[in-house]
């Protein structure tokens, strides 16, 4: 992964919702989704074969997220904690893309305001 960019990752918190009184779908209270890309950072500059890395806490029972390059899925995510998914730029034209991550559960869907990465290939 090249360098560049800085700052901090972007975030999505959901708010409490759910059953009767505070309740999730399941049982108990129901603990805020929250959504974060860790890396890349904003403005950062890669090329070839980098690592997406994405941050799921929170909520109620079965999750399922996703992240996506300029509205695109380009790959899914189904556990709470840090997780990795692989991607090769090659495929893409130098330019700027826009990434963000979505994630769901029984009682919310948020995603993370988007970053923007430059992807910087050598052209051959």
């Amino acid at each position: 992964m090249g360098g560049g960019g800085g700052g901090r990752g972007a975030i999505a918190r959901g708010g409490v919702s759910g059953g009767l009184a505070g309740l999730g779908p399941d049982t108990g209270p129901l603990e805020e989704l929250i959504v974060r890309i860790i890396s890349p950072k904003n403005n950062e500059i890669v090329s070839g074969k980098i690592e997406f890395r994405v941050e799921v806490s929170g909520g109620r029972g079965k999750i399922n997220a996703s992240v996506q390059l300029n509205g695109i899925s380009i790959g899914k995510i189904d556990k709470r904690g840090a997780s990795s998914i692989s991607y090769d730029t090659i495929r893409k034209a130098n330019g700027t893309y826009e990434l963000k991550a979505k994630v769901s559960d029984a009682a919310n869907s948020k995603e993370t305001k988007p970053i923007h990465l430059i992807i910087k290939n050598r052209v051959h």
